[in-house]
């Protein structure tokens, strides 16, 4: 039987690594960088919102950029006949190593936009998992299956992740989708994303915005280009920022700096 009147010294360890990475949120300026994700119908002003963020390079797999057309902005288009999730990769994985990778200078990386991204991960994942007879078979082999989603929504987490830990403010576009939950029956608008992702997708952002552009009333120019920062109607928004006021029309970087009293 052990001794009960036996003393046991206590045991010491050195001071643990993570100790150091204690803050106080008094002290602590957060994170500057700006991550946002902008979504709405074709036409609703997202792209030329995102233009309006220091030295943007585009991502671009919407190939909308005519609204663009004559603003010296880098971009690339991400095309089906490539290796998408590869050179997405190795684009972002680049600037998180050197600001200078792209030979100019870049502050903001825009990824325009994640809908078609969707897509094009999706037919990249069931090409990569069938033989090129199957893709070409009429039977029905070449159509999504369940793990192809789950690698799909594996891939647009890493990038999103990614874009998350790099430092440069982030702009994300979707197209929107309206859908009933099948639970509460309750009417929903959220990004238009293939598979489960659509879900989620707002949550990896700071700030998330619906965007529509509306007939002007009397006063107004003939069209007036609105970002919902909290939600509005059944269309889901969000923003972190209090004192951003619920709308803000023309939506530029300078106005979320702004009206959101960063600066």
């Amino acid at each position: 039987m052990a001794n009960e009147n036996v003393v046991q010294k206590p045991v010491t360890i050195g001071k643990p690594a993570w100790l150091d990475r204690i803050k106080y949120t008094t002290k602590d300026k957060g994170d500057p960088h700006i991550r946002v994700l902008l979504y709405g119908e074709m036409g609703s002003g997202k792209t030329t919102a995102a233009a309006t963020f220091p030295h943007p390079f585009i991502i671009n797999t919407d190939k909308g950029l005519k609204t663009l057309q004559g603003r010296d902005i880098p971009y690339i288009d991400i095309v089906r006949e490539e290796k998408v999730y590869q050179t997405i990769l190795q684009i972002l994985l680049a600037l998180r190593k050197d600001k200078n990778a792209l030979g100019f200078p870049v502050e903001t990386i825009v990824i325009d936009g994640f809908t078609s991204l969707g897509e094009l991960l999706l037919d990249e994942i069931v090409r990569e998992n069938r033989s090129i007879a199957n893709w070409a078979d009429s039977s029905g082999k070449d159509k999504a299956l369940f793990d192809d989603y789950g690698m799909l929504r594996q891939r647009i987490w890493s990038i999103v992740t990614l874009l998350q830990d790099i430092p440069y403010h982030v702009v994300g576009t979707a197209w929107t989708t309206i859908e009933k939950d099948e639970i509460t029956g309750r009417i929903i608008g959220r990004p238009d994303l293939v598979g489960k992702m659509r879900e989620s997708l707002g949550g990896y952002f700071d700030e998330y915005y619906y965007m529509v552009c509306r007939q002007g009333r009397t006063g107004e120019p003939a069209y007036v280009y609105e970002a919902y920062t909290k939600p509005y109607q059944f269309y889901q928004a969000r923003t972190r920022l209090s004192k951003l006021p619920p709308i803000i029309q023309n939506l530029t970087y300078d106005k979320i700096v702004q009206l959101g009293g960063i600066a």
